[in-house]
C-alpha cells in the first residue's frame, strides 16, 4: 500500500498540486514535472506535528519534521512539496514529499538533525470535514480551526 501511495501522490504531483508554498525562512516550492523517473521514487514525510485549515476552509497548512531550513545553495539544503485531495466532502488526503534531500549529496556529511518545517496547500474548493488521511502512514489527522 505504501508504494502505491508513493506512485499515486507523485503522479499528482505532476498535474494536481494546486499551490504549495514552505514557511517563511525556506524557498517557495514547485514541483518539477521534468523528471517523472525521479517523481515516481519520492520520499514521502509523515506528518507528525499537525495540520491546520484557515477560515476559508481552502489554505492547508501541514507541519511536519523535515531537514533543517538552510540556503538553496547549500549541499545539506532539502526541499519539500505539499499536495491535499479532495474525495467528496469529507476526505481529504495530504502528503508531503521530499524534493530534494540534502543527505543524499555524495561527499557531503549533514547533520541528522530534524527541523519543524511548513508547507501550505490551497484547495480547489473549500474542506469542512474535522479529519484528514497522511498518505504517507494512512493515519488520520485532525484539523485544527
Amino acid at each position: 500500500m505504501k508504494r502505491q501511495s508513493q506512485f499515486l501522490v507523485a503522479a499528482l504531483f505532476l498535474g494536481a498540486v494546486t499551490a504549495c508554498t514552505s514557511a517563511p525562512a525556506s524557498p517557495s516550492l514547485q514541483p518539477d514535472a521534468s523528471g517523472l523517473e525521479g517523481l515516481l521514487l519520492l520520499p514521502l514525510v509523515s506528518i507528525k506535528v499537525g495540520v491546520a485549515i484557515a477560515p476559508d476552509n481552502r489554505t492547508v497548512t501541514i507541519t511536519f519534521i523535515g531537514g533543517p531550513v538552510r540556503p538553496k545553495t547549500d549541499p545539506c539544503y532539502s526541499e519539500y512539496a505539499g499536495w491535499a485531495g479532495l474525495d467528496g466532502q469529507q476526505q481529504l488526503d495530504l502528503a508531503v514529499a521530499e524534493l530534494r534531500d540534502g543527505r543524499a549529496n555524495h561527499g557531503t556529511a549533514c547533520p541528522a538533525a530534524g527541523s519543524e518545517r511548513v508547507v501550505q496547500v490551497v484547495l480547489n474548493k473549500p474542506f469542512v470535514g474535522t479529519t484528514a488521511t497522511d498518505l504517507s502512514d494512512g493515519h488520520q489527522l485532525a484539523l485544527a480551526r
